[in-house]
């Protein structure tokens, strides 16, 4: 190669700097951030946002935002949740970011593949899921707004608003929801 470029041949050492000169460039392109972003990144109401993946869906493909009051919305309900002081937003911030954007990217993936999910494929991944024990202990539903009492082994289905106590029987206390939601305001 070398050769080549030495002998007196212009054509071919301009064919060589042109072929340097498209990967200098296409470096530039692909490795400076924002190059080639619109101006509704500049908006600072947009936390971030989220592109198909590969050239054209930096530049024509579909994009979602993420908006910053989202992910403050988000930060303040997992402090709130965590019964976790002020001062720490700061750092629940970027987490709560993280969460969204990975969120988002998921939904576009799921999008781009066509995949759906019925709701008897989900009812199957909540009975039998990491989480079945929790949702469903011994594969009995816990209806909406109901509780379980400490200890309690479950061994019926919770009807919604009831409280499930076990000591030797199964017993359901009904309306307990609405009397402890009275007694809270």
């Amino acid at each position: 190669m070398i050769r080549l470029l030495q002998q007196d041949n212009r054509i071919m050492k301009i064919i060589f700097a042109v072929i340097i000169g498209l990967a200098a460039i296409t470096m530039v392109i692909t490795l400076v951030p924002g190059i080639f972003d619109n101006a509704s990144t500049s908006d600072s109401t947009v936390y971030a946002t989220v592109r198909e993946p590969g050239f054209f869906g930096r530049t024509i493909g579909e994009s979602t935002p993420i908006k910053a009051v989202e992910v403050n919305q988000l930060a303040a309900r997992q402090l709130q949740q965590q019964h976790l002081p002020e001062a720490l937003m700061p750092y629940l911030l970027p987490r709560a970011g993280q969460i969204l954007v990975q969120r988002a990217i998921l939904k576009h993936e799921a999008d781009r593949m066509n995949l759906q999910v019925s709701d008897e494929d989900l009812r199957r991944e909540l009975r039998t899921g990491p989480f079945a024990q929790y949702l469903f202990p011994n594969g009995n539903y816990i209806g909406d707004d109901a509780y379980t009492g400490a200890g309690s082994v479950i061994k019926d289905d919770v009807p919604d608003g009831a409280l499930a106590v076990s000591q030797n029987e199964q017993r359901n206390i009904e309306g307990f929801a609405e009397q402890k939601t009275e007694e809270s305001e």
